[in-house]
């Protein structure tokens, strides 16, 4: 596999015909949650 060669492999790969238009929806919602709520995020100051 190509992967295991790769000086910088991806931190995440999907393989198949239809797992990037699978996958790539999902991420975006997902990137869409975290700026949604980003403001708050960055109120916390990093602390828990």
């Amino acid at each position: 596999m190509k992967l295991a060669g790769l000086e910088n492999p991806p931190k995440q790969f999907v393989a198949g015909g239809n797992a990037i238009s699978t996958v790539v929806p999902v991420l975006e919602q997902r990137l869409t949650e975290l700026h949604a709520y980003e403001e708050l995020s960055k109120s916390t100051g990093g602390s828990f």
